[in-house]
């Protein structure tokens, strides 16, 4: 609806409720968005190739253009991800667009002593297929020292797989105090707007009461 509110477009509610869909359908609103991306690029191949081939679309306008060249959609891809992963620098919008696509990608969890049966610490991780530069790059601006980790799924036999190969989904786990100070002062900057926004508040909570407990616990050590 906040989109909505800004942009125009429909917002449909389906799925009894539980999925939202913001659409644009004028020729003007899609004109305009594609003014805004250009001000903002977008910073995943993924989309930026869905965007090329778009506004391609648009300008053939006619749909024996878009049934015959579906296939090349990220045709590009390949030499796109293999320029990033040397020349990738961070735009000057990079904090809000992080927060988006943290909304969209991004996982705060617990992790928790079994044996104890309670939480204990938390981390901060997130993913992405193929494009490394991106993961890597979250990673440079939290100040995170992990490893960006590859996981290799099963090769599915489509068009973008033929011309990409396998899957790689690259993840990276952050749980150092420094990383999670630059990840509460960002979020205090450029707040989560949708629902990852409720564990997140959960995740940051759990922080909060903890530094809170080890004065307490330090105190009644130097007592005794």
């Amino acid at each position: 609806m906040l989109v909505q509110e800004v942009l125009g477009g429909t917002v449909k509610i389906e799925r009894k409720a539980q999925y939202v869909t913001w659409i644009a359908i004028s020729k003007n609103l899609i004109q305009n968005l594609i003014k805004l991306l250009e001000k903002y690029p977008l910073l995943t191949t993924r989309k930026q190739c869905q965007l090329k081939f778009a506004v391609k679309c648009i300008e053939n306008n006619t749909r024996s253009f878009v049934v015959e060249n579906r296939a090349f959609m990220y045709h590009s891809q390949k030499d796109m991800i293999d320029y990033n992963d040397k020349n990738f620098a961070v735009p000057f919008y990079y904090g809000p667009w992080l927060s988006g696509f943290i909304e969209s990608e991004g996982n705060f969890r617990f992790l928790k002593d079994k044996r104890r049966n309670m939480q204990v610490s938390g981390r901060f991780n997130i993913g992405q297929n193929f494009d490394h530069y991106i993961i890597k790059s979250i990673r440079d601006y939290f100040g995170g020292t992990g490893e960006v980790r590859a996981v290799v799924f099963k090769k599915e036999f489509t068009k973008k797989t033929e011309l990409l190969g396998e899957i790689k989904h690259y993840c990276v786990e952050m749980g150092s105090k420094s990383a999670k100070n630059a990840i509460f002062s960002h979020f205090n900057k450029y707040p989560l707007l949708g629902h990852k926004r409720v564990t997140y508040n959960e995740w940051h909570n759990f922080f909060v009461f903890l530094s809170r407990q080890i004065p307490v616990l330090n105190e009644s050590n130097n007592k005794e």
